[in-house]
């Protein structure tokens, strides 16, 4: 018993591990979208670590899973509070990983002649990632007060 409440602790650890991770590439993303004024500069260096978010995204999602399901399997005592954390970080977790492929889905069409589309795609990712560093804060915030 000892030893799984160990390995769940350890598994929280990553999970927030891999959440930090997850903010600090979104805040990079967001930080190139204020900055960047060349389109194609911008593109290039956000297309470049999408790969790697929609793998932080997997990665939090299944640790995610993996934290729900270790109570049930090996009898952890837990409070009421976590289920309901948990199927709100799911909601969060489907909220993002739709809101990046959508992301990912605009800008792979824009090209370069494209003015008004680039605006456009820049106002709707920097609302994107502003909405899910805001979600992620928050339900980090809530999880700290409960």
């Amino acid at each position: 018993m000892v030893e799984m409440v160990k390995m769940f602790e350890f598994t929280i650890n990553v999970h927030i591990i891999f959440i930090l991770a997850l903010a600090i590439l979104m805040i990079r993303n967001l930080t190139i979208l204020f900055f960047e004024e060349n389109f194609i500069k911008l593109a290039k260096k956000i297309r470049f670590p999408t790969a790697m978010l929609h793998s932080l995204i997997a990665i939090n999602f299944f640790t995610g899973i993996l934290l729900m399901s270790f109570p049930i399997a090996y009898n952890l005592p837990i409070d009421s509070n976590f289920y309901i954390m948990s199927f709100i970080m799911i909601a969060i977790t489907l909220f993002i990983m739709i809101a990046e492929i959508k992301r990912y889905k605009r800008i792979r069409v824009i090209k370069s002649t494209e003015t008004k589309l680039q605006q456009e795609f820049i106002k709707f990712a920097k609302k994107i990632y502003i909405i899910d560093l805001i979600l992620i804060v928050s339900i980090f915030l809530i999880y700290k007060i409960i």
